[in-house]
């Protein structure tokens, strides 16, 4: 297990498909509330130092094809993921069902059983002392973390979470725990063997434990294989027409729409570029959608008792634009309004989310020096296996904000 981690932290993707995750950050937001609201242990001085400047670092039509790694600059070891293996492919195995049973967004000293999550190289160039991958908005730079990691957002994440006043440094995880959300990944055309040239990878958002509140309170999953997942309609193509159907009926067709035939595995680790990857994270304070770009799942295949379990990691590019627009999904704690423009604490997030592009959101644009747009980004997870169920919807979320899309000036 130990050396298969390894293995995940020393690797990384190249420019290669999109991912969408749907996250709700509310460690994010109290923490800026609590600086627009003068609480200085919240926001001292330098607490975004390294983010917003100081040195260098870094849409066509998203693909899942992982392009050829760049070569080899002198003095620097990119981490790049591991490449499709030769070996011929055998006959495929049963499709295997996980759901994520935690997840880690930053690389802080929180407690947590997953190790910080590393990064991936997505723009192939090691930032500092390599150019950037594009012009940051305030004139700085970011250089990149060891072997060209971009990791702007986990980096960012471990800065504010000591500063959030009243936050449980496992409360994402927690709820993930309790059942209250997941992400779904369906393996398939998988030859069961530690190299497989060709599988396919399908990933559903669920918006909880099927069944989990009953008349003696809610009920926790067991992560033991067991456990069946509901499906949120989004993940499906003409989800909505598939409302209180179950995917595990046989006849009912759950097309996935996040699914991706480029995936492989090569010495136990999974690599699947994704067009688009959802990923839920539930906490009590609100939920909003992110875009992650031009990354990679890569996980390793941990085999225990006859069970697998996918631990590893998710990167890629986040576009500003669309993390700023998804914080006026949570509600203002002192106003308990949603943080819509005009709130102060909207305009201090807007300042602080528009501050920290380090890459474009377009691969293609790497080291044309345009504008950066995105920000880097990783996450660590853990999924052991499991079975999906009925196709729900999620409760309703916050109404949306007046005034159309919210921008970066």
């Amino acid at each position: 297990m130990g050396a298969l981690l390894s293995v995940v932290h020393t690797i990384a993707a190249a420019a290669g498909g999109a991912h969408v995750v749907k996250v709700r950050l509310s460690a994010i937001v109290p923490l800026v509330l609590a600086c627009a609201a003068g609480w200085v242990g919240a926001c001292g001085p330098g607490l975004f130092d390294g983010l917003t400047g100081g040195s260098k670092d870094a849409a066509t039509e998203p693909s899942d094809a992982l392009p050829p790694p760049p070569p080899v600059d002198a003095g620097c070891a990119h981490a790049y993921a591991p490449e499709r293996p030769t070996v011929a492919d055998g006959p495929d195995t049963a499709e295997r069902v996980f759901a994520m049973e935690r997840l880690r967004l930053d690389t802080g000293n929180q407690a947590s059983s997953l190790p910080k999550p590393a990064g991936l190289d997505l723009d192939r160039r090691c930032t500092c002392p390599e150019e950037s991958a594009c012009a940051r908005p305030d004139g700085g730079a970011v250089c990149d973390d060891p072997n060209g990691r971009d990791n702007q957002g986990a980096n960012f994440i471990a800065q504010i979470l000591p500063g959030v006043p009243g936050l449980r440094p496992t409360a994402i995880e927690d709820e993930l725990r309790n059942g209250v959300y997941s992400v779904i990944l369906r393996v398939s055309a998988w030859n069961g063997t530690a190299d497989d040239p060709q599988v396919n990878v399908s990933l559903l958002l669920s918006p909880g434990l099927e069944g989990r509140l009953t008349d003696a309170g809610p009920r926790a999953p067991k992560f033991d294989g067991t456990d069946v997942w509901a499906v949120h309609p989004r993940s499906l193509q003409d989800g909505n027409a598939l409302v209180g159907q179950s995917c595990s009926t046989p006849g009912v067709f759950c097309l996935p729409i996040y699914t991706t035939s480029s995936a492989y595995v090569r010495g136990d680790v999974l690599v699947a570029p994704f067009p688009v990857v959802p990923i839920a994270v539930g906490l009590e304070s609100g939920s909003f959608e992110l875009e992650i770009r031009s990354g990679t799942l890569v996980a390793a295949l941990e085999r225990s008792g006859g069970k697998l379990a996918l631990v590893g990691e998710i990167s890629g590019r986040v576009s500003s634009e669309s993390l700023l627009a998804s914080v006026t999904s949570f509600i203002n704690p002192i106003t308990k309004l949603p943080i819509c423009p005009g709130d102060p604490s909207y305009e201090t997030l807007k300042q602080t989310i528009c501050a920290l592009p380090d890459i474009p959101l377009d691969p293609t644009k790497d080291g044309t020096n345009q504008r950066c747009d995105a920000i880097s980004n990783a996450l660590g997870f853990r999924a052991p296996e499991a079975k999906v169920g009925a196709v729900i919807p999620p409760p309703s979320g916050t109404p949306a904000c007046d005034g159309g899309t919210p921008k970066c000036d």
